[in-house]
């Protein structure tokens, strides 16, 4: 279980997106997880510094170990199937696609997202040969290829809504990958059963 990721994209801003450094002290880590234990969520934060993506204020995603952990799956199959060609939809902060790039066997990652500007502030520091980055939306995406493992990640908040989308996503692409996930999907799970 992966609980790091180091972000190299620089603070800066775009339009309404912003990618920032930020600190939680030990204090704000008390009372976050306080509250997230009264509201039994298992979405606790540890002390440290770390880098967030918000559009118009909005948290949409950080490095926090929290959400490092919430790309278990992808991980997991990722080192154990030892896949060739990836396809993420939402490239968000890069924190998927930067511990994807530490697996030497992987040969190529195109990457779906729907905002420019996230491109622009983001994507341009992810320079790799094995990475293609798609300014499209996913439901509209028709991918030219098959995949062996294809992520979800075009969220910014865990909700039951996302079921839908997800269901539809899985249909669509199940003939395009041997394998596919969405982010914060097993909470959901547990969130309807």
């Amino acid at each position: 279980m992966r609980t790091e990721i180091p972000v190299s994209v620089p603070d800066g801003e775009l339009g309404e997106w912003k990618v920032s450094t930020f600190t939680v002290t030990e204090e704000e880590a008390k009372f976050q997880n306080m509250r997230a234990m009264i509201s039994n969520s298992a979405r606790f934060i540890e002390p440290g510094t770390y880098k967030r993506l918000t559009k118009n204020g909005e948290v949409i995603m950080s490095n926090t170990p929290v959400e490092i952990m919430d790309l278990d799956p992808l991980f997991y199959e990722v080192k154990w199937n030892e896949p060739k060609t990836i396809l993420l939809a939402g490239l968000g902060l890069g924190v998927a696609l930067t511990g994807l790039l530490d697996f030497d066997f992987i040969e190529r990652i195109d990457v779906v997202e729907i905002e420019p500007d996230v491109i622009e502030l983001v994507g341009k520091h992810y320079d790799d040969p094995r990475v293609t980055i798609i300014c499209a939306d996913i439901f509209d995406f028709k991918p030219s290829t098959k995949y062996d493992v294809i992520w979800f990640d075009i969220w910014p908040s865990i909700c039951s809504d996302n079921l839908d989308d997800i269901k539809k996503l899985f249909d669509k692409f199940r003939p395009y990958c041997k394998w596919q996930g969405a982010w914060a999907l097993n909470e959901l799970i547990k969130e309807e059963f």
